[in-house]
């Protein structure tokens, strides 16, 4: 299952913090793993997008302990309906997160989360 993961609102630091996380419980990815996201000059806002490959095993227990954030991080899931849970799963493991809303249709979920760090 593949889920697109999208970072917004936040410093690169930040993106970086998320993904890193994800990647320690889904490994197989669109980027390896010197490829984090950079800061990128201009006044617009900055996107970092990953798609994670999500076996249909995967256990997300453990994978990540408490992560520290500098301020709160927007996060969007977007793929199968158990890809998107067990990321959204992964993704608590990790922070503090906030429902802010979703999207269903026949075969697709989108799930929107505000993260917020959780020190040890």
């Amino acid at each position: 299952m593949k889920v697109t993961v999208t970072v917004t609102d936040c410093p690169a630091q930040d993106a970086r913090t998320v993904l890193e996380v994800l990647a320690k419980g889904f490994p197989s990815s669109d980027r390896g793993p010197g490829d984090m996201p950079q800061d990128t000059p201009g006044a617009g806002p900055t996107v970092w997008t990953s798609v994670f490959d999500v076996p249909d095993d995967a256990h997300t227990d453990g994978a990540a302990g408490p992560s520290s954030l500098s301020g709160p991080v927007t996060v969007t899931l977007q793929g199968t309906p158990e890809g998107v849970e067990l990321v959204r799963d992964a993704l608590n493991a990790g922070f503090s997160l906030v429902d802010e809303g979703e999207a269903s249709g026949d075969q697709e979920r989108e799930v929107r989360l505000r993260l917020a760090g959780r020190d040890g």
